[in-house]
């Protein structure tokens, strides 16, 4: 897909030395897509950031996959169906703008069934038009969004990238002239700090000392560990499988999705004649599938699509190995602590089958832009500061302020709870639908089928309530 290759992006991005001490008022750790978006905006606002974490692996196809050749392409099975709101925060970054739009599969329609076998019923359908907008959302393999944002963080002079993995963190030495940042005569109302001082993060290749930490290095969260902020997760005792398949006839852009019991199977859409498998079913299921060939996965995905595919996409060849992943959720009671905020999966995890795991981790990002955009980064230039950076110098931000008033904005103990009573009234909703969801269809009660069903009967009869559910998934 995308070839823009890491390499390019490490020949102008700052790289600290392996022995250097790196200052900076932001440490991001964690190089995935929510990690390298939040060190891009920050940055862009013109805050000094170090990003800890290894740059992502190039995408290497198998040798295992059945094609590779122009005529049919290898594909990251790690896809994402990014909504509106996350596809509005990549093109202000000027990421979406950098990936090629064959790179990019628009989804237009998506129709749901459930499990009424007896009594075969319609999909549920939502449609764009319905809605009054072009596309529903887009699949974005992980690697091309990946490539796009190290491509942007080549072109930002205030972003450092320390390319090793975060070791410990401890307190740094409090110096009086340095912490909290000096106001330098600008009149502000972030003088309080929620934090106990800047933060030492050790790595292999030296240190790291920041005002402020965010964490996003996943559901396994060193930082989180470290900061004393871990919270319980709940496995679903399943996992999901993921795979692409070239499908004989044309998609037009429409995502299919099965409730079947306790397994849940979209097929979305991707650039040219191909489909990505997202299938998430209990552990020993799971396992057998990964464990049977080709043939056999094929005839397991026909059965679950209940003749689907050959309707309406043809017959599907496989044409990737089949990966899985495990499923759990969960939510951190604390998303921020002196001085250290949780990002995505470090802060909460839910089920994909609503595909809004990695928006939600976006959200996190483009809401705390908002909250320093509507506070501290609205003020007028810093009269102290230089509005015009020069190589070797503290670069300002877009707004002229010098980079101490970005810290003082990012050490707003308000905004920062603000920043997490908002994402988490944001978050817990979509948990607590994604969660009722499974758990209704995984029910063996008496009278569950016909309540499920009935439920998505009701819910495509009712155009006011389908428009209202479309909006909220597009968002």
């Amino acid at each position: 897909m995308n070839k823009t290759s890491n390499s390019s992006s490490s020949s102008s991005t700052s790289t600290a030395s392996s022995t250097a001490s790196l200052h900076a008022e932001v440490a991001i750790v964690g190089t995935g897509v929510v990690g390298l978006t939040a060190a891009v905006c920050l940055a862009q606002l013109g805050v000094r950031v170090a990003l800890i974490g290894p740059r992502p692996a190039s995408h290497t196809p198998s040798t295992s996959q059945a094609q590779n050749t122009p005529q049919h392409p290898s594909f990251d099975t790690r896809v994402f169906a990014l909504s509106h709101r996350s596809q509005r925060l990549l093109q202000r970054l000027r990421v979406w703008q950098a990936m090629p739009p064959e790179h990019i599969a628009p989804v237009q329609a998506m129709h749901i069934w459930g499990d009424s076998h007896t009594q075969p019923q319609p999909p549920l359908r939502f449609a764009a038009h319905e809605a009054g907008v072009e596309h529903l959302s887009w699949i974005v393999e992980q690697q091309t969004l990946s490539q796009a944002l190290c491509a942007a963080a080549s072109f930002c002079p205030s972003l450092h990238w320390h390319p090793h993995a975060l070791h410990n963190m401890g307190q740094a030495p409090q110096h009086p002239a340095e912490w909290p940042p000096q106001n330098h005569g600008h009149t502000t109302a972030q003088t309080a700090t929620s934090n106990n001082g800047p933060r030492l993060l050790h790595t292999a290749g030296g240190t790291v000392q920041a005002t402020v930490v965010l964490a996003a290095d996943g559901s396994k969260s060193l930082v989180r560990q470290l900061q004393g902020l871990n919270f319980p997760t709940n496995s679903y005792s399943a996992q999901g499988l993921v795979a692409n398949w070239h499908c004989a006839q044309p998609h037009h852009g429409v995502a299919h999705q099965w409730f079947d019991g306790d397994t849940v199977l979209a097929l979305l859409p991707l650039p040219g004649p191909y489909v990505s498998m997202v299938w998430s079913m209990p552990v020993h299921r799971a396992q057998a599938l990964l464990e049977a060939g080709a043939e056999a996965q094929t005839q397991a995905l026909a059965q679950a699509c209940h003749g689907l595919p050959a309707q309406v996409l043809g017959p599907l060849a496989l044409c990737s190995p089949v990966q899985a992943h495990p499923l759990q959720h969960g939510m951190a009671p604390t998303w921020y602590q002196n001085g250290v905020a949780l990002l995505g999966d470090a802060a909460h995890q839910m089920h994909p089958l609503a595909g809004q795991g990695l928006n939600i981790g976006l959200e996190d990002v483009a809401e705390l832009a908002d909250l320093l955009q509507s506070s501290g980064l609205q003020h007028g230039p810093n009269p102290n500061h230089s509005p015009n950076h020069t190589p070797g110098q503290t670069p300002t931000s877009s707004t002229g302020l010098a980079p101490s008033n970005a810290a003082l904005a990012l050490n707003n103990p308000a905004l920062w709870a603000r920043w997490q009573r908002q994402r988490k009234a944001a978050f817990a909703p979509m948990h607590h639908l994604t969660h009722g969801l499974h758990g209704l269809f995984r029910t063996h009660l008496p009278g569950a089928a016909w309540l499920r069903n009935q439920g998505l009967a009701l819910v495509g009869a009712l155009p006011p309530l389908k428009r209202w559910l479309t909006q909220q998934a597009m968002r």
